[in-house]
């Protein structure tokens, strides 16, 4: 693991009762901080943690156990990009009226953050902001910013990132409207 980057998983469970004992099983297991633990609409329950890899890890292999049948989707990265965990806090960046942004839509939360990964490794773009699935049937969508060529360069990296069938829209807006705030998005 590089310096400032954490190892970053996800469990996406369709039982709520059995995200809550697969939480408990994964702390248990190894030092991880929990960043997001929650159920979410559909009836799924998504478990974020993040922590030093080996320690993520074996967090990773409970969890994974503890799903068992009730497991939906996973992520572990184990070389995460030092931005994603503030992200997922709710942190944004500020925008400029002259910046460029990408808006990258995923059906399941393991997707967008996947693309957000290669998007923050690959390219000059700037994360500007993170959803995940709450009130949005369980899917995720990210904006980052930069110039026109870093937002068309993220597009191409987020979508190279997932298949085809886990990307739900694109869309890349050249110059933002003066009239758009931070609260809009």
């Amino acid at each position: 693991m590089s310096p400032g980057s954490p190892a970053l998983a996800l469990i996406e469970l369709e039982s709520i009762a059995r995200g809550i004992v697969t939480l408990d099983a994964l702390t248990k297991r190894a030092i991880v901080r929990v960043l997001l633990s929650e159920a979410v609409s559909p009836g799924k329950f998504l478990i974020l943690f993040a922590g030093r890899e080996g320690d993520v890890e074996e967090a990773f292999l409970a969890a994974k156990a503890a799903a068992a049948d009730r497991l939906l989707d996973t992520l572990h990265l184990p070389d995460a990009h030092p931005g994603l965990v503030p992200l997922v806090g709710g942190e944004r960046t500020p925008l400029s009226e002259e910046t460029a942004l990408s808006v990258q839509e995923f059906s399941s939360v393991a997707a967008a953050l996947r693309a957000l990964d290669r998007v923050l490794k690959e390219t000059n773009a700037r994360a500007h902001k993170l959803h995940i699935a709450r009130g949005i049937g369980g899917k995720a969508y990210f904006i980052v910013s930069g110039t026109l060529a870093d937002v068309e360069a993220a597009a191409t990296a987020g979508a190279a990132a997932v298949p085809a069938a886990q990307r739900v829209q694109s869309e890349i807006i050249a110059r933002l409207s003066p009239d758009v705030r931070l609260e809009h998005l």
